[in-house]
This record gives structure tokens, C-alpha cells and sequence, in this order.
């Protein structure tokens, strides 16, 4: 119910018609598997490339979105097996262990970064990244090679590959690694000894994982690409890091949030941290230590590239990441609020209180879904097309057409944290070509014979008499 809007409403964004386009085009499907692989994302690169082969219509999206679902919907369901039973394994009831665990997967799944992911369809393969990520941090800890010799090694080195593997998918998708490592940091049922040990050796793999990512990417990079070049300007990344990056993780449920409401959440978990830790200092100490650098750790492709710009693909990890430590304040909250009760009683009260936000999150992904990306993308593209066809004569006669980019204010999408889904797609002009030749090609004419002029936003007069044109800027207006 939360994802239906984008499953069931026909549209594309930005990126789907530039690269439906240029894939489709004959010589520039190169161009666009050497960008994505100077950006630091091999393996991305030929997924991705040879994802966009298989769309001849902007209808075959709808398929491939339902498949990304699926996809996220699969790794909600590893977060859930992996990180959820993690923060209730001193629940001795099966029911409630997997009821609060099931209820943080859906959680997640249905926070800001999920439903723009859902959304675009290049990101069919991001899954993948989490699920490797995953699995390298479980593989690090299993015990059933214990007998064989060299076994250790082995699940490193297996452990170290998996993660490059998925940073060369995306980078920040990737670093879900650190959550459950940050779990077993301030789990109060190990020794401290024990716990750092664990943490020690999940920052080795994961030190040489970026470290030969790092390796990698200098041999494949892109000297163009801000993503794939060390920040320079300190001060000015720490200020977007803190300015924009860590609130807008911050407001988790919300594609629009209220900077009162991202500091009552980061109170909220600080407070809940703490209360949850009682009056051991050491534990309160871990607690605090292992959300700080979590939260560090999961946002270091982010601090260390020389782009500044917080988007969806930035942001998973890092809402993962506060979301499970929400869990724990909602369990330090749920002790102070039943004090006198027992440890079991107050553990399934926070259960039945991560239920019901769950599913009130669910309710608010709907709605965000629909009102601010899917409806308003599925207006441009039925604007466009219904231009196109009802003057697809004129084109074909004078093998010529002009698009007129949007202005900000034209699209009908209110703006959210995510640019890219808040403005209009066709508000570049690069977007606003590709945007014309993919849905040209849905028609009987050879788009390829056509002349497309795209213009800007900027354009002073509308479009010229007897000149087949598309005003994107008209769009929002009845």
C-alpha cells in the first residue's frame, strides 16, 4: 500500500530519459558506461548499461519498477533477519523478536531515501549493494568453518570482497556494513573486551574494502567527475555535512521536513540512548560511541567526495543507521515510562509501540509518494506526450521540433529534500532533449530524422507561429 502510487502511475524522471536515450543511441551507450565508471561504480556500470537495452517504450518502466520493489523489499527483508533480531535478542519470546524486527524492516523500508529509490529505475541494482554489504559483515562472524584450518582467512578475505563489490555498485548503499557492527558495539550482554574486539575486526575488512574501492577507482575515474575526486575544501563539506546532509537523515519520515522536527528526533534518540543505558557510564559511553561513529562511518563516501549533494542514494545508509538507533531510545523511553514494570513487559511495549509508528510511516509513504513524486512526474510525461501527438503532422512534415525547458515554479511537484524529484524533470535542457526523442520514438515517426531544439527556461517568447514546439513551462497551468 505504501508503494502503490509508484507501481500503478506511468512516469520517468530525469535520469531514465537521458539514459533510455543514450543507451538506445547508437555510439553514446559508451559515453554513458565510462561516466558511470569513472564515477567509481564498476560493476554499477554494467548492470546499469545493459539494464536501459531492454526499454523500447517509457511504459516498460512500470515492469522494472515493480522488479526494484521487489528487489528492496528483499533487502528490507535482510535488514530485518540481520540488524531487527540483533535489537531484540533479549526478548525471550519468538512472537515479539520477530514482531519487532519485522516492524523495523517495514520502518525503513518505507523511509524518505526507500521511496525515491523505488522510484527511479537505474537503481534496480542498489539492492544489491546492501544485500552484499550484509552478508560480508554476517560472513566475518559465522563460527562453522571454526574446525578447518585457514577458514578465518578465508571468510575475510571472502568478507573484504563482497564489500568491494558493493561500493563499486554505490558507495553509500554500501555502508550499511557499519550498522549491525555498531549493534554489537553497545550490545551490554557481550564484555567490552569482546565487543571491541568485533568492532576492530568489522573496521579492518572495512578499511581495506575502501581501500582497494580507492585503488580501483583511481584506475577507472573520471577526472571531470566531482564524485569521484577527494574533497579539498574542508570547512565548506563539513558545513554541508551538518547543514544539509545530517538533517535531511534526520527527518526519516519526512520528504519535506521541519528543521524543529529533526532536532526533536536527534533529542529524542540522544535522550532515549541514554536512558536506555540506566546509570552505567560505560554503557552509556559505548552506546554513544557506537552511534557516533556509525553515523560517521556510514556517511564516508559522502564526507570524503568532493560533490556536495545530498540525494536519495546518499541518504539510506544514514536513515538506516538512525532508525535503529531510534529503536534503542524507544526502548529507553519504553523503560523509563514502565519503570516498575518487568524487563519483559516494557520490551514488548516497545514492540507494540514500533508497530504501530511503522505502520503509520507506511501511511505517511503513501501519501508522499503519490502527491509528491508520483503524480507530479506522471504529469509532465502526459503533458509532453499529449503535445507531441497532437502535433505530430506538423513534426513529421518539417522534420523539426523545439522544447522550451521548465522553470522551477512550473512543475506541479512541491519541492522536497530530493531536487530531483521536486522540480520538473524537463527543467535542464539536456533533460528536456532526451525527454522529447524518447517519446518521439514511441510514435510512428524515425526520431532519429527529427531536429530538436532545446531551449531554456530563460527563453523570452513562447513558441513562434507554424513552428511544432513544447512549451514545458505552460505545464502546471490548467
Amino acid at each position: 500500500m505504501a508503494f502503490y502510487p509508484l507501481l500503478a502511475a506511468r512516469f520517468a524522471v530525469g535520469d531514465d530519459y537521458v539514459y533510455i536515450w543514450q543507451i538506445s543511441h547508437q555510439g553514446q551507450g559508451a559515453d554513458v558506461f565510462r561516466k558511470v565508471v569513472g564515477e567509481g561504480r564498476l560493476v554499477y556500470a554494467f548492470l546499469v548499461v545493459r539494464l536501459y537495452t531492454l526499454f523500447t517504450s517509457l511504459d516498460d518502466l512500470q515492469p522494472a519498477r515493480a522488479i526494484l520493489f521487489c528487489m528492496n523489499a528483499v533487502a528490507a527483508i535482510a535488514v530485518y533477519s540481520r540488524i531487527g533480531l540483533l535489537l531484540f535478542d533479549d526478548i525471550r519470546s519468538k512472537f515479539w523478536r520477530q514482531a519487532g524486527a519485522a516492524s523495523l524492516a517495514l520502518g525503513v523500508m518505507v523511509m524518505p531515501g526507500f521511496q525515491v529509490l523505488n522510484s527511479l529505475v537505474e537503481a534496480i541494482p542498489f539492492p544489491l549493494a546492501i544485500l552484499l554489504a550484509l552478508y560480508a559483515h554476517r560472513l566475518m562472524q559465522r563460527n562453522d568453518w571454526a574446525g578447518w584450518r585457514g577458514a578465518f582467512v578465508i571468510k575475510i578475505i571472502g568478507a573484504i570482497l563482497m564489500l568491494v563489490c558493493a561500493l563499486n555498485i554505490y558507495q553509500p548503499l554500501a555502508m550499511i556494513f557499519w550498522i549491525p557492527a555498531a549493534i554489537d558495539l553497545c550490545n551490554s550482554r557481550k564484555s567490552i573486551s569482546t565487543r571491541l574486539v568485533l568492532f576492530v575486526r568489522s573496521l579492518f575488512i572495512g578499511s581495506v574494502a575502501l581501500g582497494l574501492a580507492y585503488l580501483l577507482l583511481q584506475i577507472t575515474r573520471d577526472p571531470t567527475s566531482g564524485r569521484a575526486a577527494l574533497v579539498a575544501d574542508i570547512p565548506t563539506k563539513l558545513r554541508w555535512f551538518f547543514g544539509e546532509l545530517l538533517p535531511n537523515a534526520l527527518a526519516m519520515p519526512f520528504l519535506q521536513p521541519d528543521r524543529r522536527v529533526q532536532i526533536a528526533i536527534l533529542v529524542f534518540v540522544l535522550t532515549g540512548l541514554m536512558l536506555r543505558s540506566g546509570r552505567h557510564l560505560g554503557e552509556a559511553f559505548m552506546t554513544l560511541a557506537a552511534f557516533s561513529f556509525c553515523i560517521l562511518l556510514c556517511a564516508i563516501p559522502n564526507l570524503v567526495s568532493s560533490e556536495n549533494s545530498a540525494t536519495y542514494r546518499s541518504q539510506v545508509a544514514l536513515e538506516i543507521a538512525f532508525g535503529v538507533f531510534a529503536v534503542f531510545a524507544l526502548r529507553g523511553w519504553g523503560r523509563l515510562a514502565a519503570l516498575e514494570f518487568p524487563e519483559k513487559t516494557r520490551g514488548i511495549a516497545g514492540v507494540i509501540m514500533l508497530m504501530m509508528v511503522s505502520v503509520i510511516c507506511a501511511g505517511m509513504s503513501h501519501y508522499q509518494t503519490q502527491t509528491l513524486i508520483a503524480a507530479p512526474q506522471a504529469h509532465e510525461l502526459n503533458y509532453l506526450r499529449t503535445k507531441i501527438q497532437n502535433q505530430i503532422q506538423d513534426i513529421a512534415l518539417v522534420k523539426k521540433l523545439s522544447i522550451i525547458s521548465a522553470r522551477r515554479s512550473d512543475g506541479i511537484a512541491q519541492r522536497h529534500m530530493y531536487d530531483e524529484f521536486g522540480i520538473p524533470s524537463s527543467f535542464q535542457t539536456w533533460y528536456a532533449d532526451a525527454m522529447a526523442r524518447v517519446v518521439l520514438k514511441e510514435t510512428t515517426l524515425k526520431e532519429h530524422e527529427i531536429a530538436i531544439t532545446a531551449l531554456p527556461s530563460s527563453t523570452a517568447a513562447g513558441c513562434a507561429e507554424n513552428t511544432p514546439c513544447v512549451d514545458m513551462r505552460l505545464m502546471a497551468k490548467p
